[in-house]
């Protein structure tokens, strides 16, 4: 498949089989998130990959601890807005809300302080399209950032004081095919 051709049929995939994804399938997208361009050849990032059955249980865990807790400050409503906070509350309180039962997740973590993320976001990108390139579903999970309160967390993945969690990306073979939705294709003002 040509590149325009994956980039334009990548969906977020949120039910998944229930098989493992071999290493080497797993080695060769993390790689792709290693090929990611940066801000100066920074590479500011570190990828910490979950497949172990009993961990994934347990992150997941945590995670709707975290996200529950999280909703329920006046940063999340700063953040996200009452409404959201809400309806995302569910998800916090469903035991697949989250990672929805992945097979595999890799976490971003950011390792420089400031940073906007960026750079951490292309190298999403990559391991996205390179998973739908070997025909392995994936989804972006922005709501797994308060793990980064769990000290279970920290300590399983080493964070470091300047590190943080800056995106999960979960990973699986498709158990269904998202439809592709509407794309506004008038946000382009050419210039010459």
């Amino acid at each position: 498949m040509d590149i325009f051709e994956l980039i334009k049929t990548r969906r977020s995939v949120r039910e998944f089989e229930q098989r493992p994804i071999p290493r080497e399938v797993m080695e060769t997208i993390v790689q792709a998130g290693i090929w990611a361009p940066s801000a100066m050849n920074g590479q500011p990032w570190r990828f910490v990959v979950v497949q172990d059955p009993m961990e994934l249980k347990s992150i997941a865990h945590e995670a709707r601890i975290e996200l529950t807790n999280y909703l329920k400050t006046p940063e999340a409503e700063a953040e996200y807005g009452k409404e959201n906070c809400e309806r995302f509350m569910p998800r916090g309180e469903s035991e697949d809300g989250i990672l929805y039962s992945a097979p595999a997740i890799v976490f971003v973590i950011g390792t420089q302080e400031p940073d906007g993320h960026f750079d951490q976001g292309l190298a999403a990108e990559n391991m996205m399209l390179c998973a739908h390139g070997l025909g392995v579903g994936s989804c972006p999970i922005g709501l797994a950032e308060p793990l980064n309160k769990s000290e279970k967390v920290k300590t399983l993945f080493d964070l470091k004081p300047n590190e943080k969690i800056v995106i999960a990306l979960v990973f699986g073979y498709p158990a269904e095919t998202p439809h592709s939705p509407e794309r506004n294709f008038d946000v382009v003002k050419w210039i010459g």
